[in-house]
């Protein structure tokens, strides 16, 4: 092979240069025996050269701009499986400009340097101590995370007296959103298992938005059973739809709708409550308030790419300004830990109210207050 060659005639620099220029399939036509494309299979459309499903049984090969389902790497283990690794294995990992790095990594052309790619599981972990472009997606949601751990050890949060699972569904939800993030941008430099990575970050954002709804409804309409039923039932429906529709996506689209189908049933949740009882009977959803405008101004930033969308270089191969600080991805990461914070406030608002509600030192509004409680 060529960047095989090359690694032993100029090392692991002139290896990549190689695997990168060369053509993927040989002008034969013939495919490399190491590497077998699989056709995805699609509902009412055509087959694609893409990743099979059952690629992420195998070991993902994404050295030459093109992803497939690669046969497991040689037991003398992926640095003689892909140049990538095999560079890092060689010698201190280095950093790749964004044309350089695999394509399973370059999912915001606006980032032009900065990449780590081929990685092992140590190397990644050494790399929390080091300057990349995933440094500031990584502690963004590492140190609210060692915050809320911290607190919650030390007794520092509030505590809700009777509802210890719901404390610890709503601290555990947080956390485990936290650290799926934490996971995914330091060891996605192991980047054949990019998309196993990905899958585990998701799972953590659907768990925090399906997890949280309970106090969200349950103790919000507390006084209006009906409705609270309705809205229960709608939103753990649309919770359990998306949880399967987003870990079967292919695309940020595809992985996003299903969470936006979630936004609605809380934004329809907000406005209900608004109107029965108003912000003063109801104090949570001022923190609720703050925590939908959070979370859609970071989803917004993230999905324009702004601002680093504003600042390019001329030479779209030079670094950028924004690549290793204050990029849309590290925003919307701030963004969405003071959306957490908003919501375990917001729950613990509630848990006060519906904990007076329980013990009569408040009574529901209007004629409802009699049977409500019931």
């Amino acid at each position: 092979m060529v960047w095989e060659e090359a690694l032993v005639a100029g090392g692991p620099t002139a290896a990549i240069q190689a695997a990168l220029q060369a053509p993927f399939f040989p002008a034969s036509g013939t495919r490399p025996a190491d590497v077998q494309l699989a056709a995805r299979r699609r509902r009412g459309g055509k087959g694609g050269m893409a990743r099979s499903d059952t690629a992420f049984r195998l070991q993902e090969c994404d050295c030459r701009g093109v992803k497939g389902a690669c046969p497991p790497p040689p037991a003398v283990g992926l640095a003689s499986w892909c140049p990538y690794y095999s560079a890092a294995a060689d010698g201190p990992p280095r950093l790749y400009r964004w044309h350089e790095a695999p394509a399973v990594l370059r999912y915001n052309p606006y980032i032009k340097s900065g990449y780590r790619a081929g990685l092992s599981a140590r190397q990644c972990c050494a790399s929390l101590l080091q300057l990349h472009n995933e440094s500031g997606n990584i502690w963004s949601h590492l140190l609210p995370a060692l915050l809320m751990l911290a607190l919650a050890a030390g007794g520092q949060l509030e505590a809700w007296h009777g509802a210890a699972a719901a404390y610890w569904a709503n601290v555990g939800s947080i956390l485990a959103c936290f650290l799926g993030s934490v996971v995914y941008h330091c060891f996605q430099a192991h980047h054949h298992c990019h998309d196993r990575l990905l899958k585990l970050d998701v799972c953590g954002i659907l768990l925090v938005l399906v997890g949280g709804g309970h106090m969200v409804l349950w103790w919000g309409f507390a006084c209006f059973p009906a409705t609270r039923l309705a809205f229960v039932v709608s939103y753990y429906t649309c919770g359990v739809l998306s949880v399967w529709a987003a870990l079967r996506a292919q695309t940020a689209v595809g992985r996003g709708l299903p969470m936006l189908a979630l936004l609605l049933v809380r934004l329809a949740a907000f406005g209900t409550r608004l109107a029965l009882e108003g912000w003063a009977g109801a104090p949570a959803l001022q923190h609720y308030f703050a925590m939908e405008v959070f979370s859609l101004a970071g989803g917004a930033l993230n999905v324009l790419r702004l601002p680093e969308r504003w600042l390019q270089p001329d030479d779209p191969k030079q670094p950028a300004p924004l690549d290793l600080f204050f990029n849309s991805h590290q925003i919307m990461h701030v963004l969405v830990a003071l959306a957490m914070w908003q919501l375990h406030l917001g729950a613990a608002a509630d848990h006060r109210r519906f904990s007076a509600l329980l013990d009569g030192s408040l009574s529901c509004p209007g004629l409802l207050a009699g049977a409500s409680m019931s």
